[in-house]
């Protein structure tokens, strides 16, 4: 996994091209960890099993974690109707 201060293993940052366009998830999203999974296990589907795909699983993981233990409410909770 990559944090801003330590860039992980498969850190993607350094291997852009200067025009190439990308796309950051924030473990603040509560989408974010689904997106990776499914990435991870299209991208596994495509290529067979690889440490990269289980690296993303377990980003995935962290930023539930972590969206979690910074008060983040799930999308249930967040669209459960009040009465």
């Amino acid at each position: 996994m990559s944090t801003k201060l330590e860039p992980g293993k498969f850190d993607c940052l350094s291997k852009l091209a200067d025009d190439e366009p990308f796309f950051v998830l924030r473990a603040k999203d509560p989408h974010a960890p689904v997106i990776v999974e499914l990435w991870a296990a299209l991208r596994e589907v495509e290529c067979g099993p690889a440490d990269k795909f289980a690296e993303a699983r377990r980003c995935a993981a962290d930023m539930r974690l972590w969206f979690m233990s910074h008060g983040g409410k799930t999308l249930s909770e967040r669209n459960r109707v009040r009465p």
